[in-house]
């Protein structure tokens, strides 16, 4: 089990800051855009904005999970 979450962690930290990055792309964009497609942008804004909140709190509930489990580690050594 501690290697998958290790391997999900990585694919999450790696997939965030592709969502991060193109949350901030598209934040640009949406200044140049014509007034007919600023709410279709808006729109996929927010639902980016979601979805990277939902792996960050996915990703933080892995590292609080491994360090709960390295914790109990270090408490049973003498």
């Amino acid at each position: 089990m501690q290697e998958s979450r290790q391997v999900r962690r990585g694919r999450l930290a790696q997939e965030i800051a592709r969502k991060r990055h193109l949350l901030y792309a598209m934040k640009i964009a949406q200044d140049g855009l014509p007034s007919t497609m600023r709410e279709r942008h808006a729109s996929f804004i927010q639902a980016t904005t979601e979805k990277l909140q939902e792996m960050e709190s996915e990703y933080h509930e892995l590292n609080v999970q491994q360090i709960r489990e390295e914790l109990k580690g270090g408490q049973s050594e003498p």
